[in-house]
């Protein structure tokens, strides 16, 4: 059950980078509709730029979400040992790999969480297959964060197919 709330203060913002913050304005929004799932999921974000990785998991434990996070496929394995998380939020360009590789390696053991790619690469070539891997949703970068929560709200809900 997914329960939308009156908008409501976030805790105190990272103190994200001047750069990051004008790449990505959204992460300054402190005002909007908090939406949280009936039960806390976790989440695996695959993402080597830190403040992108700081700034996913910042959002992502505002929503109620528990995060892990890994700059590489190899940390990303690791996690993966541990449990299969709810969802899994990826990067393509890690320095040992695509993360496209985590996103086959889960679908051949037919292991899928929900997986969205969020990735700079936009050629359609390069969306199409990020889908045919297994992923369930591909968004750009920049991207805003409520594309976020918005994908992954439903995965979590206990109605969702």
């Amino acid at each position: 059950m997914i329960i939308i709330s009156e908008p409501q203060p976030p805790s105190a913002l990272p103190n994200f980078s001047r750069p990051f913050t004008e790449f990505y304005p959204s992460c300054n929004n402190v005002s909007r509709l908090w939406v949280y799932t009936s039960s806390m999921s976790w989440v695996l974000v695959i993402e080597d730029e830190e403040d992108i990785s700081e700034f996913l998991r910042y959002i992502l434990e505002n929503e109620n979400f528990t995060v892990k996070t890994a700059a590489s496929l190899a940390e990303a394995r690791a996690h993966l040992k541990d449990g299969m998380p709810d969802a899994v939020l990826l990067d393509r360009g890690l320095p040992d790999g695509d993360g496209l590789d985590i996103c086959r390696e889960l679908k051949k053991a037919g292991k899928m969480p929900a997986v969205l790619v969020l990735s700079a690469r936009k050629d359609p070539s390069e969306v199409q297959e990020g889908l045919a891997a297994g992923a369930d949703h591909y968004i750009t970068k920049p991207f805003q964060f409520l594309d976020v929560i918005s994908r992954l709200a439903p995965a979590q809900s206990p109605s969702a197919p």
